[in-house]
């Protein structure tokens, strides 16, 4: 038995002989859970093909093209934000949560999505809100901090 710590959360996991196995938390069974080697996440693998996950650098790209596409813009602005949850479905990014700052100078997030369903919509909008309040880092608690992120962030992007 192997056992995962997930902000907060425990999962437990039986592992059998690949790198599948069950996982139990939230009260919510998920059948064959990839394990990925070199992190703790895991990869649900549901009849949905719907995979929720934190934004790394190399999902850049996906989440430029769905922003532009929705926002039918031809290079970013402060509305992409910092990018930090996504939706994948059958592999591809479908959706994104981000930081921004709203007209009142608060930290919210804004979410931009390409093909979802309104249920996959709502489920994706109450994750992102979980994650939203249980996250304490500089970006989500400090509006300064964030403006300066989003500012180099959309800079970054905007060069390549």
């Amino acid at each position: 038995m192997v056992f995962l710590f997930n902000r907060g959360k425990t999962l437990i996991c039986i592992q059998n002989n690949s790198n599948f196995c069950i996982c139990i938390h939230d009260e919510i069974v998920h059948n064959f859970v990839e394990i990925k080697q070199n992190s703790m996440e895991t990869l649900p693998q549901s009849r949905d093909q719907l995979l929720y996950a934190e934004v790394f650098i190399s999902d850049m790209p996906a989440l430029k093209d769905i922003f532009l596409r929705t926002q039918t813009l031809k290079q970013l602005n402060q509305n992409f934000g910092v990018p930090f949850l996504l939706v994948k479905k059958k592999g591809e990014v479908v959706a994104f949560a981000t930081l921004v700052i709203s007209e009142k100078g608060e930290i919210a997030f804004k979410i931009y999505e390409d093909r979802l369903s309104d249920t996959e919509k709502r489920n994706f909008t109450q994750r992102t809100e979980s994650y939203f309040r249980k996250s304490n880092t500089a970006n989500f608690r400090n509006p300064e901090q964030l403006k300066s992120s989003i500012l180099r962030m959309v800079s970054w992007l905007n060069i390549g």
